[in-house]
């Protein structure tokens, strides 16, 4: 790669993690989702204490299981729905406030600005994960006991990080044509609601930013695993199509790339 490619894309990564986490955007929301995860800690916390007399083997299987029920919930509806409007503004801002014309002076192409952009987005979203994840990590420890810790990290690493790094970037991405930040939130808010509304058939949980069939293994897969509820298999999603979510979502990412990177050329050169 270009040495001033690096450069900029380094420098883009740092300048949006710090304005990321200066806006309270992501503070809310990562505070919200650690301030859920202590109160569910709370509630099952007794019960786990008073079942942990059964067998160890059965007993770790059902903590696992209800950890990552519990972890996921606030979570998984979080990155899905809100996250996306939250960083909608990442792009507009710099119209807003005069930041694209700086950048415009100097040499950078609209394809690596869109990716210092994503960059800095995604890195300043699983930085606040990642803390998340180490400090509900401990706490199920402590509240629970041990657990498969392998299939902790596994709901964080596919279920979280996948969710998180799709759905921030289609944020981004979509709301890349915006003057303005509350255009983009508009815009946001939209594409949310309409994406709710697409998840009625097995293609469309695929392929809605919703992320539908991701949502729902660890929701409902998980919940059958630890209770003799009858879950309609409509509700539940297999492992395959957990992958081939998270396959549609990078091409929608390239895609929405693909696409900005062309309408910013365009745009300059009818400037």
């Amino acid at each position: 790669m270009n040495s001033l490619i690096w450069t900029q894309l380094r420098g883009m990564t740092v300048y949006e993690f710090r304005m990321h986490w200066r806006r309270r955007g992501l503070v809310v929301i990562t505070l919200a989702i650690i301030l859920m995860l202590g109160f569910s800690m709370v509630i099952l916390g007794d019960s786990m204490r008073q079942a942990n007399s059964i067998d160890p083997e059965l007993y770790r299987r059902a903590v696992t299981a209800t950890i990552i029920f519990s972890t996921w919930a606030p979570i998984g509806v979080s990155l899905a729905i809100i996250l996306p409007i939250i960083v909608a503004d990442t792009i507009p801002l710099d119209k807003q406030y005069g930041v694209r014309d700086l950048l415009d002076s100097i040499p950078m192409v609209s394809g690596v600005y869109l990716i210092g952009k994503l960059l800095g987005v995604w890195v300043s979203v699983l930085v606040g994960l990642g803390a998340v994840m180490l400090l509900s990590g401990i706490g199920w420890w402590i509240v629970g006991g041990p657990y498969n810790i392998i299939s902790y990290f596994e709901m964080w690493i596919v279920g979280v990080a996948g969710i998180a790094i799709l759905n921030s970037g289609l944020g981004v991405l979509v709301c890349a044509t915006q003057p303005n930040r509350r255009s983009a939130i508009l815009i946001s808010v939209a594409l949310v609601c309409i994406s709710g509304s697409m998840l009625g058939s097995d293609l469309m949980r695929i392929a809605s930013p919703i992320r539908g069939a991701i949502l729902s293994y660890y929701l409902f897969n998980v919940r059958q695993s630890i209770s003799s509820e009858a879950i309609s298999p409509a509700m539940l999603s297999s492992v395959s199509a957990v992958m081939l979510t998270i396959f549609v979502g990078i091409i929608e990412l390239a895609a929405g790339w693909a696409l900005m990177t062309g309408w910013m050329h365009w745009r300059d050169g009818k400037a």
